[in-house]
Order: structure tokens, then sequence, then C-alpha cells
């Protein structure tokens, strides 16, 4: 069967079945575009130029250009997220060492809790719970987020409780609820 087509190809001895398939229909194409007028000649190159110039740009510019356009926005909103997510961190492990260091006792710390939540006008949105042996859990609801960050440095600074436990949740944006547990360090009296 193979030889049959060989032949009717006309291919050589040793050549590849698909090389000289190639080279037929190459042959073709050739004759037929020759047996053009030269206006048809220079229609058909154009077309070719255009069929080639769409083909480079659906599968080469368009793609990359789309993935630059998109890609540059979204990692500058990514790397803006992670810059405030780390200076969180880094608030709140500075607010777990110097807790330990500068704390000092008070009479009633959840009173000073409640006082720092009057301070900040967040009586409607705050609850504090003494959960008994110097812990106290406070629940800030809707506060800005500055303001959040402020409070939590200077409530730590100003009642001598360690900050134990802390969770942010925003709300939208700016706007975030705390969920905090604080402690009194152990040998500070109460």
């Amino acid at each position: 069967m193979e030889s049959k087509l060989k032949a009717a190809i006309g291919t050589g001895a040793g050549q590849p079945m698909g090389q000289a398939l190639g080279q037929k229909l190459g042959i073709q194409l050739r004759s037929r575009y020759d047996a053009l007028s030269n206006r048809e000649q220079r229609l058909v190159l154009l077309l070719g130029g255009v069929l080639l110039a769409t083909l480079i740009w659906v599968v080469g510019l368009a793609p990359a250009i789309q993935a630059l356009t998109v890609t540059k926005p979204a990692l500058a909103d990514k790397q803006a997220q992670a810059s405030r997510v780390l200076a969180l961190a880094d608030t709140v492990a500075a607010l777990r060492e110097r807790g330990g260091k500068r704390g000092q006792a008070s009479d009633a710390p959840d009173l000073q809790l409640k006082s720092r939540i009057d301070l900040m006008q967040w009586q409607d949105r705050a609850t504090v719970e003494d959960r008994g042996d110097g812990v106290y859990a406070v629940d800030i609801n809707g506060i800005p987020a500055v303001d959040a960050l402020d409070w939590l440095d200077n409530t730590e600074r100003l009642t001598g409780l360690t900050l134990q436990n802390l969770t942010l949740e925003k709300i939208s944006t700016g706007t975030v609820s705390i969920r905090s547990i604080w402690k009194r360090p152990a040998g500070s009296g109460a």
C-alpha cells in the first residue's frame, strides 16, 4: 500500500513520505501562484501578510499586553495589602513584647479598659468582660483601623495589662472589629 502511495506522489527512493508529500504540495501551490496575474499575486501576498499579522497579534501580542495590564495593578494591591498586614503584625509583636517589660499593676484594669473605651467614645460598640484571674476580654466592633491601632498601643501602656490574643477583622475599607484578650502580668498584684 505504501509503495502505491509513493508512486502516486512521485517520491524518490529513500525519501520520507511526509517530506515527499510536502514537496509535491509545495510544487502544486507554486505552479498555481505562478499561473496568477501580477495583480492577483500581489493580492495573495497582501492577504497572506494580513493573515500573518493577525495570527501574531492573536497568539502573541494581545495576551502579553493583557497580562501586563491586569497583573501590574493586582500586584500593587497585593503588595500594599501585604505591607499593611506586616505592619499590623509588627505592632502586635511590639505590644506583646513591651507589655511584659513596662506593664504596671492597676487596682481595676477592667475599669481602666472601660475608661479607655469611653475616652474613644465607643461605649455602644464595645464590651469588656472580666474572666477572672486577671484576664479580660474586650470586643470592639466597627471602628476606624487607625484608631484601633492607637487604642491597642496606648491601652497596654496605660493599663499595665499584656495583650494575650488579638483578632482584627476587616468590616469595610478602613473599618475593623477587634477581639482581644488582656492579662495582668504575673506578680503585678490583684
